[in-house]
């Protein structure tokens, strides 16, 4: 049966996340339709993966602001639900959970974080869809009594050695050879609603960080916006369907990112996680 599908894009992330699922629905003749925020990264990686998309509003850092427009967001794709007379919506989204309780559609939340991590997601999403999928190693910390878990965990949905094929080609952009020794090191700025209160490394213990590495490699930073001045020297852009293949070949990748810790064990390199602290 043919079904007509929505797949919501909160996060850059979930693009890399979803990505294949779309073109598999898609190879199998479902209609699908994409909506994201107005966030310039995830809408660059649809536009460099080919997939068409819809806008659905400006995204907020605010976490009252985030509240305010959630209601929006919700409005935005109730309309498109009904317009396109959606049968099933996909994403780690809340306003696919709510939407589902609106209309017709059934949901499927995607979700590889503890309750207690993010619990404002867990109260407002949990409750309302339909389907919800979490990595087996959640067991035990997740309160939605019908989740159901898989054996694996987000990030193989696209680096899975199946899938994913690294491009040495990569390295020659920034100067690296194949066997060079280099680090990366990524630095977020809290501003999901889980991370009210925390903060991320200070400047000094960046600082203290890349004098002990300097010896041992390359430093790469990767930051999700401005930098500091200081670590201007260590900045590096690359776009961002292809930090995975530099991440790849890297000696070690050290940061405060979860899903790039992630990302980096998946692949086999070697990855050290800061924790913020509260303060």
């Amino acid at each position: 049966m043919i079904m007509r599908i929505l797949i919501d894009i909160g996060h850059p992330g979930h693009v890399h996340l979803l990505k294949n699922l779309i073109y598999d629905l898609k190879r199998k003749g479902h209609k699908i339709f994409v909506t994201v925020k107005d966030i310039p990264s995830a809408k660059f990686l649809l536009s460099k993966y080919s997939i068409n998309y819809e806008e659905i509003g400006i995204k907020k850092d605010n976490i009252f602001a985030k509240a305010l427009y959630q209601i929006y967001y919700n409005l935005k794709l109730l309309m498109i639900v009904r317009k396109h007379n959606i049968t099933l919506g996909i994403g780690s989204s809340i306003s696919i959970a709510h939407v589902s309780k609106l209309s017709k559609m059934k949901s499927i939340v995607l979700d590889d974080d503890d309750d207690d991590v993010q619990p404002l997601f867990a109260r407002y999403a949990h409750p309302f869809c339909d389907t919800l999928l979490s990595p087996e190693s959640l067991k035990g910390n997740r309160k939605k009594k019908n989740t159901i878990f898989y054996p694996g965990f987000h990030e193989l949905a696209y680096l899975h050695p199946n899938i994913f094929k690294p491009d040495a080609n990569i390295l020659d952009g920034i100067g690296l050879k194949q066997d060079e020794p280099f680090f990366i090191m990524r630095f977020n700025v809290f501003k999901a609603h889980h991370d009210v209160g925390a903060k991320g490394l200070s400047i000094k213990q960046k600082l203290k960080l890349i004098n002990f590495l300097e010896p041992y490699g390359k430093i790469f930073i990767t930051t999700e916006r401005e930098i500091e001045p200081e670590l201007k020297n260590f900045q590096i852009k690359v776009s961002p369907e292809k930090i995975h293949h530099l991440m790849f070949f890297a000696t070690m990748f050290i940061g405060d990112s979860q899903t790039m810790t992630s990302e980096a064990a998946v692949i086999g390199v070697p990855a050290i996680r800061s924790n913020s602290f509260v303060g």
